[in-house]
């Protein structure tokens, strides 16, 4: 059985949202069961609807514009790489975190967007798989990291250019995995350095979370009428309304931080898919106009011991 470990670049910077991406490189590392290297593959893409690099993209993936122009459409490079792959009856493409997908999807969507064809990025598509969570847990990690991280934390240093090229970052997924399935990765310095570090921040986070959050308890106690709903949602076990105040009371929270000069704050409420909310002063409310359906509520911010209290009063 042989395996492929997979990174692809895509457009961003500016205007280039997510779901506007298209694919700028193909990187692919092949290998055996027993992680001997079979064979590698890289090409550049030009994009179709946004061929221009942002200055971003320059500077994150070390892309020549004028290679990117020279470069055939991202469907022909698949083309080229799904022959590569089928040589080598290769089922699943591996790679490391959840843009990928999301990425060659986009880069579909711009392709029927244009009338132009897509089967071949489609199939790739279909291929791949996410392998960082399974992984993670494997290696017994507090929380996943950024393949550079764990790959130098394996010894891996690219031959030529840097992280953020297609290729480099196929081999350091190649290299992260052959070192989890061929060895004892627990005893590696790199890997446990890292790790320690990892597990160090991850505490000092919640340390420093739960200070904050003692310091708002005691800055922005909760006030007789917050108190009173609150019981009466816990009475009658409504306790998603709970969460929902909750996340109502944190952006309020926020708001007085950002605004401190601010006494009065508008209270949005949208239900168009999942219950969201926004807070706004005066002059950032009134300078947009919101759907009838959106609630909307006016909060007091009241001083009091050199405490604030919140209040919140009916709907407008």
């Amino acid at each position: 059985m042989n395996y492929c470990f997979a990174d692809f670049e895509f457009t961003c910077g500016y205007q280039i949202t997510r779901n506007k991406s298209e694919v700028l490189s193909v990187g692919f590392v092949v290998c055996d069961e027993h992680f001997e290297l079979l064979g590698t593959f890289y090409r550049t893409a030009c994009p179709n609807r946004y061929p221009k690099l942002t200055k971003q993209c320059i500077t994150l993936t070390k892309l020549d514009q004028d290679e990117i122009y020279r470069s055939p459409d991202s469907d022909a490079v698949m083309a080229e790489a799904l022959r590569l792959l089928d040589s080598f009856d290769i089922e699943h493409i591996c790679v490391w975190g959840n843009f990928d997908i999301p990425g060659l999807e986009a880069d579909i969507h711009q392709h029927q967007r244009l009338h132009r064809g897509s089967d071949n990025v489609r199939r790739l598509c279909d291929m791949v798989s996410d392998i960082q969570a399974d992984l993670t847990r494997k290696m017994g990690l507090p929380q996943a990291v950024n393949i550079k991280e764990l790959a130098s934390a394996f010894g891996y240093v690219p031959e030529q250019g840097t992280f953020h090229n297609a290729l480099n970052d196929a081999m350091a997924l190649y290299t992260v995995c052959k070192a989890v399935f061929t060895t004892d990765f627990n005893s590696c310095e790199g890997f446990n350095e890292m790790k320690r570090l990892r597990e160090e921040k991850i505490e000092a986070e919640r340390r420093a979370s739960e200070e904050r959050q003692l310091l708002i308890r005691r800055k922005y106690p909760f006030s007789e009428e917050e108190r009173r709903l609150i019981d009466e949602l816990k009475q009658n076990h409504e306790g998603r309304r709970v969460q929902d105040y909750m996340r109502l009371r944190s952006r309020i929270i926020t708001a007085f931080e950002s605004y401190p000069e601010e006494e009065q704050f508008y209270a949005l409420k949208f239900t168009a898919r999942k219950i969201e909310y926004k807070v706004l002063t005066e002059e950032q409310y009134t300078k947009k106009a919101y759907p009838k359906n959106v609630e909307v509520r006016l909060v007091e911010r009241l001083p009091k011991d050199d405490k604030v209290y919140i209040r919140l009063e009916r709907n407008l």
